[in-house]
């Protein structure tokens, strides 16, 4: 669910004196046109649920009047107007209960505009990494809804104000948490493909160089040309091969250091996806399974090339020794690469089985 605010009249009493133009909630948005009882129904019957008994009344306190989302997006999708809401809003209330992919995604793109959040999570339902000193953690009854409807009072309050005057509820010194690695990730899954493609780059660099310098290698060889003609081949080969291996395994090293780094939180995304039924994915999240996927499809082609590169060179290195520096460059960007081949194999299986 995605709402905005537009501002009425000034606020009464303590919220006079701050200043809230617009208020943007995000959060799970279900359907109210599906089946009563089903899955999807419920989502949006306790989305409404929320939103009339706490998240409204705050935003009226304030003078503004909500919006609802679905006037935004049907399907749940992120468009360009919902992006421009979460990256210009005074602020965003965001329902994280069940930890919602799509909800913690536009979570994602609101930490990157520096603006201040404040986050609602229904007890028992909280997703695990997210901080919950942080959350606004209520039970939903009337009881419990009443005391979080006072407690986001107070907290916008403090977000408006910040704990410097900086209109920030957030500690700049605080460890990134979930929400903030979920920002990385996708930044850094396209510097994985990045990585593959410079590899790739690299790799059809010492195939040319290959295809032109090997058969006369192997021609000098073979018509028993002087040693020094072998030699002065051999050399040729092994200066035109020794950039491009040794960016291939400087490449290689940064692709598995990455790689391993991203790792944990490419399997917290994965493990929000398990717990959330694919009826309630959109386009991005299928999207980012497809992407794994690829990615170690990808991985999996460079590894094997590499690997037949490396025999190729280490047939031709035990002739000539002017080949083993290259040879050997080569070799450790395949053991580097191989390595990394065992976690990019665990995103595939995760990311097919979920796909289904």
């Amino acid at each position: 669910m995605s709402t905005t605010t537009s501002q009425t009249g000034p606020p009464p009493g303590r919220a006079q004196l701050l200043e809230l133009r617009n208020c943007f909630v995000i959060g799970p948005v279900g359907s109210r046109y599906a089946d009563a009882g089903s899955a999807a129904r419920q989502v949006h019957e306790r989305t409404i649920q929320l939103f009339e008994a706490v998240i409204r009344p705050v935003c009226e306190t304030f003078g503004a009047v909500p919006v609802r989302a679905d006037q935004l997006t049907r399907d749940g999708e992120v468009t360009d107007q919902i992006q421009h809401h979460l990256q210009t809003a005074d602020l965003l209330i965001a329902d994280v209960s069940d930890g919602d992919p799509t909800v913690l995604y536009e979570l994602g793109i609101r930490r990157g505009a520096g603006k201040p959040v404040v986050l609602l999570g229904e007890f028992g339902r909280l997703p695990a990494g997210l901080p919950e000193h942080q959350t606004i953690r209520f039970e939903r009854s009337r009881d419990g809804l009443a005391t979080a409807r006072e407690t986001l009072m107070e907290t916008v309050v403090r977000a408006l104000r910040g704990p410097d005057g900086s209109g920030s509820c957030e500690s700049p010194e605080e460890d990134p948490g979930l929400l903030e690695q979920f920002v990385d990730l996708e930044t850094d899954l396209e510097a994985l493909s990045e990585g593959m493609a410079t590899m790739t780059g690299l790799l059809l660099t010492i195939a040319e160089h290959l295809e032109y310098h090997g058969p006369r290698l192997q021609r000098v060889a073979r018509d028993g040309s002087p040693m020094s003609t072998q030699l002065a081949v051999s050399r040729q080969l092994a200066a035109a091969l020794a950039a491009p291996a040794a960016g291939l395994k400087v490449s290689a090293a940064g692709f598995a250091a990455r790689l391993a780094h991203v790792d944990p939180t490419v399997h917290a995304a994965l493990d929000l996806f398990r717990s959330v039924p694919p009826v309630r994915w959109n386009g991005d999240d299928r999207g980012f399974l497809a992407q794994l996927v690829d990615l170690s499809a990808a991985a999996r082609n460079e590894a094997a090339n590499l690997a037949a590169f490396r025999f190729i060179l280490s047939t031709l290195t035990a002739m000539h020794s002017e080949l083993a520096i290259p040879a050997g460059d080569i070799g450790t960007a395949v053991d580097q690469l191989g390595a990394a081949m065992t976690r990019v194999g665990a995103w595939d299986d995760r990311a097919r089985l979920l796909s289904g």
